[in-house]
C-alpha cells in the first residue's frame, strides 16, 4: 500500500509539473506576441514551414547554402535586438555621439541601423554630433536638464573606431563623457584596436569613473580585449553589428540594374591589405575568361545629396547607405577587404569572396565569431590573397553561382 502512494504522488507531480510547463510556454507566446505589436519592427522567428517556391536569398547558391546564412542572419538580428532592448530599458531620448559625417559607406549603413533600431524602441535622438567641431556641451547640457535623468542616455556610433588608430572618434567620446559625469552611455557594437598599451589603460582608467558605461563589441578577439581593459568597472557586450538588425535587403539587389560582373572594392586606407596594384592581376585572370570588372573603393564619391550644404545628418546617412548598397549590387558578385561590404553583400544576396591579410583581422575576427553559417559556395569566403581570391570566382563561375 505505501508504494501505491508513492506511486500516485509521482504521477500527480508529473502531471502537475507538465501542466505548469504548458501554461509557462503559453505565458511566453503571449508576451512575443505582445512585444511584437508593440514593436512593429521587432523580430520574427525564422519560420519552421516555408513554401516550396520561396526565392533563395542568394538565388545561383545551392538551396542548403543559402537557408543556412538565412538563418545566421535571423539569428543576430534577434540577438541584437534582444540585447539592446534590455539595454535602453525605460530610455526615451538619447543623444548619439559619433555621426559618421564621411564617404565611408559602411559606417553610414551602422547610422541606418542604429536610428532603426532606437525607432523600433521607441526612442526618440534629440541630438547628434559628428566631431569635436560640432560638439556642443551647453546645447547637450540644455538638452539634458529638459529631459529626467532616467529615460535619457548617450549612445555612442558603432564601428571599427574604439581605440587609438581613429583618435579622434575616440576623443569625442571621452570629452562627453567627461562632461556628463552622470550620464547614462550605451555604446552600439565595436571593433577595438590598440597600438600602445599606455593608450588603452588610460581609456579603462577614464571608464573606471563612469560605471554606467555599457561597452559592446561585436568580435570575440575586441570582446577579450575589452574584458581586460574594461571588465572590471564596466557591463560588457558581445553582440553581433548593427547592420544585421535591418536584415534581408535583398530587394537593394533586386531592383538594382548589373554593371559588370565583379565589383573588387579594395580599401585605399590605412586599414587595407589588398592592394590596387593588384589590378593586373585581375586582368589576367578575369579577362581571360571573359569576365568584366571593376576595380574601386567607395570612399572616393559621395552622392549628390551628401554634397547640399543643406544636408541633414538623416540625409548624408540614408544616402551614403543606399549609394553604397547599390554600388554593390550593380554586379553579380564582390571580391573585397572591407567589412560591410562583406555584410551587406551577406544582407543583399550577393555571392562575394573577401581577401584578409591585414594584420588586424578585423574581416575574419567578425565572420568566425558570427557568420560561420555564411562559409559556403556561392554565398560568402574569406581568402589571404587577391590570387587566391580569382581562384575561386572562376570555380564558382564554372558551377554557375554567379
Amino acid at each position: 500500500m505505501p508504494v501505491t502512494i508513492n506511486i500516485r504522488y509521482k504521477y500527480l507531480l508529473l502531471v502537475t509539473l507538465a501542466t505548469i510547463s504548458i501554461l509557462l510556454f503559453l505565458y511566453g507566446l503571449t508576451r512575443t506576441d505582445m512585444q511584437t505589436i508593440k514593436n512593429p519592427t521587432s523580430l520574427s522567428s525564422p519560420k519552421i514551414h516555408e513554401p516550396n517556391n520561396r526565392k533563395s536569398l542568394f538565388m545561383k547558391a545551392p538551396v542548403k547554402n543559402s537557408a543556412q546564412c538565412e538563418s545566421t542572419i535571423s539569428f543576430q538580428k534577434n540577438v541584437l535586438f534582444t540585447f539592446y532592448k534590455h539595454s535602453f530599458e525605460g530610455i526615451r531620448k538619447v543623444a548619439l555621439i559619433g555621426f559618421p559625417d564621411h564617404p565611408n559607406k559602411g559606417d553610414s549603413a551602422i547610422y541606418v541601423a542604429e536610428r532603426d533600431l532606437l525607432e523600433g524602441l521607441g526612442i526618440e535622438v534629440v541630438y547628434i554630433c559628428a566631431s569635436q567641431s560640432d560638439y556642443s556641451t551647453s546645447d547637450l547640457q540644455a538638452i539634458v536638464q529638459e529631459s529626467s535623468p532616467e529615460v535619457f542616455a548617450f549612445a555612442f556610433h558603432g564601428g571599427g573606431n574604439f581605440g587609438d588608430i581613429y583618435p579622434d572618434h575616440q576623443q569625442l567620446r571621452e570629452d562627453v563623457i567627461r562632461d556628463f559625469p552622470n550620464g547614462k552611455f550605451i555604446s552600439f557594437p565595436q571593433s577595438i584596436w590598440y597600438n600602445g598599451e599606455a593608450a588603452l589603460q588610460e581609456t579603462a582608467n577614464l571608464y573606471a569613473e563612469h560605471p554606467q558605461i555599457q561597452l559592446a563589441f561585436r568580435d570575440r578577439q575586441s570582446y577579450l580585449i575589452g574584458v581586460d581593459g574594461f571588465g572590471k568597472d564596466n557591463e560588457l557586450l558581445l553582440t553581433p553589428d548593427i547592420v544585421f538588425f535591418m536584415g534581408d535587403l535583398s530587394h537593394i539587389r533586386e531592383s538594382t540594374p548589373i554593371k559588370s560582373d565583379v565589383l573588387i572594392l579594395a580599401r585605399l586606407d590605412k586599414e587595407g591589405g589588398q592592394q590596387h596594384s593588384s589590378e593586373s592581376l585581375y586582368q589576367q585572370g578575369l579577362t581571360s575568361h571573359n569576365v568584366t570588372y571593376s576595380v574601386e573603393d567607395w570612399l572616393g564619391w559621395d552622392p549628390e545629396e551628401v554634397r547640399n550644404p543643406d544636408a541633414t545628418f538623416d540625409i548624408k546617412g540614408k544616402s551614403r547607405f543606399l549609394s553604397g548598397a547599390q554600388f554593390l549590387a550593380s554586379h553579380k558578385a564582390v571580391i573585397t577587404d572591407r567589412l560591410h561590404a562583406h555584410i551587406l553583400s551577406t544582407l543583399m544576396g550577393i555571392p562575394h569572396i573577401v581577401i584578409e591579410d591585414s594584420e588586424m583581422k578585423k574581416i575574419t575576427n567578425y565572420h568566425n565569431t558570427w557568420l560561420r553559417g555564411c562559409t559556403s559556395d556561392g554565398v560568402s569566403v574569406i581568402v589571404d590573397s587577391p590570387e587566391k581570391a580569382v581562384d575561386t570566382l572562376l570555380e564558382w563561375k564554372m558551377q554557375q553561382y554567379i
